[in-house]
């Protein structure tokens, strides 16, 4: 078992949580009101906008040409696959992505991203990772696990999309490289570390389960 692995099992409760959630089995049944969708793209816009710093400190900091280019990597397809996305939906929803993006976050997603930020101007690139790895695989965890139940997830006009993107072959890829990386490089370091990285996952699995929750709960007050 890799370490990632390890990790994602230490948390299996709380990535459990992610698959039992309101908001998610109802996008997977077609049936979650449209505002609360509406309300989860803009402060994941917002949140993928502050995503996007965290990986320019990791870039930043990168020991090896190779780390900056797995990095380099990681913030393109954050920025042209992932937001790209939001904003065409968005803009089908009748927002301006200019307005959007001057909006201030919901409390729950501003404590996420200074978390992840902290971390990575604090950090170095394996507690990046660290940081970073519980949205991003435990969105291909989620997608993956709906798709392989039932083809019928991908036929919602809005939520279809979002469970083909994170459920395709190249986000399986992408996430299967990053992996490696962070396995990688947590594998030359000592116990002390790793149980930093250990922390660093949890605290972050633990802000996702909020984010969702946030999603679901303040839909309808936000928009």
């Amino acid at each position: 078992m890799t370490f990632l692995e390890t990790l994602i099992e230490e948390n299996m409760l709380t990535w459990q949580q992610y698959l039992e959630h309101p908001f998610i089995k109802k996008m997977a049944e077609g049936s979650l009101k449209l505002s609360l969708y509406h309300h989860y793209l803009i402060e994941d816009t917002l949140y993928l906008k502050e995503f996007g710093r965290v990986y320019a400190y990791a870039l930043y900091k990168a020991d090896t040409l190779q780390q900056m280019r797995y990095f380099y990597e990681m913030l393109s397809i954050v920025q042209k696959n992932e937001a790209y996305s939001r904003i065409l939906h968005l803009q089908e929803l009748g927002e301006d992505i200019n307005e959007v993006e001057n909006r201030t976050p919901h409390p729950i997603n501003a404590e996420y991203t200074t978390y992840m930020l902290d971390i990575a101007k604090s950090g170095d690139v394996v507690d990046v990772l660290a940081a970073s790895l519980p949205c991003m695989v435990s969105y291909h965890f989620i997608a993956d696990h709906y798709v392989k139940k039932s083809k019928h997830v991908l036929d919602h006009h809005f939520y279809g999309q979002w469970f083909s993107d994170y459920s395709n072959e190249s986000y399986a890829y992408y996430t299967s490289r990053w992996a490696d990386v962070f396995n990688q490089l947590s594998a030359a370091i000592d116990e002390d570390h790793k149980n930093k990285l250990r922390k660093i996952f949890k605290e972050c699995s633990l802000h996702e389960l909020k984010f969702w929750d946030m999603a679901y709960q303040k839909g309808k007050e936000y928009v």
